[in-house]
């Protein structure tokens, strides 16, 4: 019963309550005649200017009154037919700009929008009522009742969605929204403002300067006043202003700037002030500290507010000299008792010997360790080693190839140097910055865990072929080493050609007992990958994610068929171009879905070309296999499919698991297509690939006019050439989908947007 009340609440307003508050139930012409009659009187006495102002009075009396009456009425047989849109839209059509003096008009439409489930906008046009209708009018005591009555249910509303929630869901759902977005939750009605800002102890547990406080209007320093010390736990500070924002807010022009110190006056020095002037003690329970572009001043007043309770500091670009930021690493080790670890991260750097002397200065403090370090650096051989002399407790490295290429020198670094190593990622794209560094303290950096990550990928079009047979040594020590310990691997298989794949059979002669993801890339296939992915499923009990890629259509077979049914393979991509005597058979990825239980998540495409052309075999009997298997996400894009074969795909896939499909169409004028993706029972989330724009927003208001699933489904069309997509999507069954059939537009009904 309650949550019945909470969706309907027919117990306070009912189709045709408004039809009974009317003040005016029949049409009067008399002012429309009266003025009428004067204006042909002045005609005929030839006063014409008078004759034109009384038309123009008649006219005006006929159009505001009479009109106004219809649509009133109108909007309360609307309402006894559930159309509350159309009901609305009367209620605005007979009062469009708020001012008329009768009753009608607000409670039409309040009672409209109220019954559509608009109960914000329903108390607000009361609201207006109220204040416009004379309080001697009949009905004015109605108006206020109604307001009344709306802003009671929104609050009960408000309380009763409180309890039907468990406390960690609403949590969860106000932690998502920005402290702007919090604010304006808190603004609805006096339950959400007690809620957030009194009860809910998460309000400003995370405060970031940038995204929380600059999006604010003009009065956005006033609310760092407001701001609850005592509840604070993360705090990012950006200094500098970039944007112009500060001065705008605090009324400085471009003259005051004349001493060129633009940080003094930023929202992160507005901040750090109030912190230190105002009181202290209440932000003694900061965490967690990120600080950008600081220099040492504000640095030390951050300093002597939150000494004691800080346990993580990040730095970002100090300002100034790279050297402020190694001054700054050496404070807080020594001034933050209980802090447990530190980063500071460097976009600006100057020469090679300061980088060596940063590190050796920092990576041996009394109480911190350097842990892990991250470069995308232009290094000599002799300066890498000696940096690599300096860090005895390093747990993490990651090097950006493009900048430092000597894998067998840097994997001959880390055998001899790093005893404590837990990832390796020296692989293209993954380094933001220059220069990385994170300190932990010595107690926990003297923890031996052995290796969890190595990631081996050098970038595209090298040449492997010098240090071949030492990086094969050098990995083979490596796995040796780590074979009990590692979680995931990625290798590049091209680093090993030409040699004996030391690493790999160590890795299957010792067994990988922890090793849960793989992902082994060969240029223009290897026809080594087979034997390797056989062994490995076979030592390595946890495996559950595979991704091959650039593998021979006719070795996919030997890789399927060399998969133990009985490891609890949960993701399989597979990326393979096509050979010249490629062998289609389809007969081993059929036996494959036949025998497993587990494959979640599927992906099979073509690595070197988007237009992979199957025959009606291969298209056909995949998607059959998948569509009696556990596969829930499934990736086809690269297949080019012609009509036919994409049809019968579809229709393989209709009472599969599969939720969220990948595939690749030209256009969607055919109904048949509609149809077949609209009775794939459980799909929630569909992406097509199209490379010519020939989807439209009508092709998708077509799909989803077909969809008759009680799920939510959500499409995006992808274009190519040129790059951009559509989105739109159709609400579940039971909540939302009924009142978005009310609305006219398709467009709007479904939200589909392009881009």
């Amino acid at each position: 019963m309650a949550q019945s009340a909470y969706l309907h609440a027919s117990a306070l307003t009912k189709p045709g309550d408004a039809f009974r508050e009317l003040s005016v139930t029949a049409l009067n012409f008399t002012a429309t005649n009266d003025a009428f009659e004067q204006a042909k009187h002045a005609y005929a006495t030839g006063d014409y200017d008078q004759a034109v102002k009384l038309y123009t009075s008649a006219l005006e009396a006929l159009q505001t009154d009479l009109t106004s009456v219809i649509h009133v009425h109108r909007a309360a047989a609307y309402e006894m037919q559930d159309k509350f849109e159309q009901a609305a839209q009367d209620g605005l059509d007979a009062n469009p700009h708020n001012t008329a003096s009768q009753p009608d008009p607000y409670l039409t439409l309040g009672s409209a929008l109220f019954l559509h489930g608009q109960l914000r906008e329903s108390a607000a046009t009361y609201k207006i009522g109220v204040n416009v209708v004379p309080k001697m009018h009949p009905q004015h005591g109605a108006l206020v009742k109604k307001y009344q009555q709306t802003l009671a249910f929104i609050e009960k509303q408000n309380q009763l969605m409180a309890q039907l929630l468990p406390f960690e869901v609403i949590s969860n759902i106000l932690a998502k929204l920005s402290i702007k977005d919090r604010a304006r939750v808190g603004m609805t009605c006096r339950f959400w403002n007690k809620y957030i800002f009194e009860k809910w102890p998460y309000m400003w547990e995370t405060i970031n300067t940038f995204t929380d406080l600059s999006g604010y209007p003009r009065r956005g320093a006033g609310l760092i006043d407001a701001i609850r010390g005592d509840q604070v736990r993360n705090l990012c500070a950006q200094f500098d202003d970039p944007e112009g924002f500060y001065y705008d807010l605090m009324g400085y022009n471009d003259e005051h700037d004349s001493d060129g110190d633009s940080g003094e006056r930023d929202l992160g020095t507005a901040l750090i002030d109030a912190m230190y002037n105002g009181k202290p003690s209440s932000w003694k329970h900061i965490n967690n500290l990120v600080l950008t572009r600081c220099n040492e001043s504000q640095f030390k007043k951050i300093l002597a507010v939150v000494k004691s309770s800080l346990h993580k500091l990040t730095l970002r670009d100090c300002k100034q000299s790279c050297h402020y930021g190694e001054r700054m690493i050496s404070m807080a080790a020594s001034e933050f008792p209980n802090l447990k670890m530190i980063s500071n991260h460097l976009n600006t750097c100057s020469q090679n010997s300061w980088l060596l002397n940063y590190i050796r200065n920092t990576a041996q403090m009394s109480n911190f360790h350097l842990t892990s370090l991250s470069i995308s650096w232009h290094l000599e051989p002799a300066l890498f080693s000696d940096i690599c002399q300096c860090l005895p407790a390093l747990r993490s490295l990651t090097i950006d190839p493009e900048k430092y290429y000597n894998y067998a020198h840097v994997l001959d670094m880390v055998i001899i140097h790093f005893p404590f190593l837990e990832v390796l990622h020296y692989a293209t794209g993954n380094v933001t910055d220059k220069i990385s560094t994170t300190y932990t303290l010595r107690s926990s950096a003297s923890v031996n865990c052995g290796l969890k990550m190595l990631v081996l990928y050098p970038p595209d079009k090298r040449v492997y072929t010098a240090d071949n047979l030492t990086i094969d040594t050098q990995l083979d020590t490596l796995c040796q080493r780590g074979h009990s310990t590692l979680q995931a691997l990625s290798l590049n298989l091209d680093l090993l050609e030409g040699t004996r794949y030391a690493a790999i059979r160590t890795l299957t002669q010792l067994g990988a007992p922890n090793l849960h993801v793989i992902s082994l890339y060969a240029h223009r296939g290897s026809s080594i990958m087979p034997q390797i992915i056989g062994s490995l499923l076979s030592f390595c009990p946890s495996l559950d994610t595979i991704k091959i890629d650039g593998l021979s259509i006719g070795h996919v077979n030997n890789i399927l068929d060399a998969m133990v049914v009985s490891r609890p393979i949960q993701r399989l991509y597979i990326y393979f171009y096509v050979s010249p005597r490629c062998d289609m058979s389809i007969n081993s990825m059929a036996s494959f879905f036949e025998r497993t239980q587990h494959v979640y998540e599927f992906s099979l495409n073509d690595c070197i070309d988007d237009n992979f052309t199957p025959t009606d075999q291969f298209a056909f009997g995949l998607t059959r296999a998948i569509g009696s298997s556990t596969v829930r996400e499934l990736n086809l894009r690269t297949f080019k499919m012609t009509n036919e074969q994409l049809i019968g795909s579809l229709k393989n896939l209709r009472n599969s698991h599969i939720r969220t499909l990948r595939i690749r169409v030209a256009s969607l004028t055919d109904e048949t297509v509609l149809d077949a993706l609209a009775d794939i029972q459980h799909l929630t989330h569909l992406i097509l690939y199209d490379h010519h724009h020939g989807v439209n927003e009508n092709d998708l208001c077509r799909l989803f006019g077909k969809w008759e699933q009680p799920q939510m489904l959500v499409v995006e069309v992808q274009f190519k050439n040129p790059q951009g997509y559509i989105k739109g999507y159709i609400p579940d069954l039971a909540t939302m989908r009924p009142k978005k059939d009310q609305i006219a537009d398709p467009r709007l009904r479904y939200s589909i947007v392009k881009v």
